[in-house]
């Protein structure tokens, strides 16, 4: 009887499956035709909803001046979710981390604008962080302790430190007593903060204007490889002109007049000085390969 049961719900699951991807495809080639409805920028929940629409609503402002169409920046529940979004038409343009697009865009026709200018760089690397009072001194002391990834779709909060654990011979699921992931880097910050987690995997905080390292709250155990910065995506619904006229405001934003106070607003906030397109950002990383430390213990 258990048996049928569960087949059944496995019958059951799969039929629910298979109409929900062709109904996402029906609504992948319906383009945006309707000048009055706003244009959805989803963005991944990698901060606080806060902190996130302090860096985002002023990007939507811009666009809505600079192309005459209102835009809107809807958060995802997780890194996935913004995938699930896009599908489905909930959210229009997308930025992804440049490891969630990489896994969660294959078999889609969505298309990578431009990504951002941080710091002078268009790379930037994960952190393993403890708190500065800490008595832990290199990733072998974190031995049966609470660790905090992000999302298992973040580069810099899953993917790259969980390889630089492996290549130190180092099994997360069995090195650490508990793995905890909070969705957000800034939820991962606070509990290392506050003493919840004993070290925490997170973004890059000298791209965050030192604000946290001057703080005198973190020391940093270990530096990952480097990770491409966050791509802004376009799905299928955007027409081709609308998609020319949002990748040219978001490369103009640092040089037009248009852009001065938006671009001047993402420096403070995130050290982010311009936007290239996708071509340009492909030119540099194949001719140009970035300097600094390889990934390694920080101490």
């Amino acid at each position: 009887m258990k048996i049928v049961a569960v087949s059944t719900a496995i019958i059951v699951a799969i039929v629910i499956s298979v109409l929900f991807l062709n109904s996402v495809e029906e609504v992948e080639v319906t383009l945006i035709q309707d000048q009055e409805s706003p244009i959805i920028l989803g963005v991944i929940p990698y901060l606080t909803r806060s902190a996130l629409l302090e860096e985002m609503n002023p990007i939507a402002e811009y666009l809505s001046k600079t192309t005459g169409r209102p835009f809107k920046v809807r958060i995802a529940t997780d890194y996935e979710g913004l995938a699930k979004m896009m599908e489905v038409g909930k959210a229009h343009i997308g930025w992804f981390s440049h490891i969630s697009w990489g896994k969660l865009s294959k078999n889609r026709t969505w298309q990578i604008l431009c990504r951002p200018v941080k710091n002078n760089s268009i790379v930037y690397r994960g952190n393993i962080v403890v708190k500065s009072d800490s008595p832990f001194m290199k990733l072998t002391d974190l031995k049966d302790k609470t660790f905090a990834f992000v999302d298992r779709n973040s580069g810099s909060g899953f993917v790259y430190p969980t390889k630089l654990l492996e290549n130190m011979g180092i099994d997360p699921l069995t090195f650490f007593r508990k793995i905890v992931f909070t969705r957000s880097h800034d939820q991962s910050l606070d509990g290392v903060r506050k003493g919840v987690y004993d070290a925490a995997a997170v973004y890059d905080l000298l791209g965050k204007g030192d604000e946290e390292l001057n703080s005198g709250a973190f020391r940093i155990l270990a530096v990952t490889d480097w990770i491409p910065n966050d791509p802004l995506i376009a799905g299928p619904e955007i027409s081709t002109k609308l998609k020319n006229d949002i990748l040219r405001a978001m490369t103009e934003m640092n040089t037009s007049k248009a852009g001065e106070k938006t671009i001047k607003k993402l420096t403070q906030l995130r050290g982010t000085q311009k936007f290239l397109s996708e071509e340009q950002v492909q030119l540099v990383l194949k001719n140009a390969a970035p300097s600094g430390p390889k990934p390694e213990e920080a101490n």
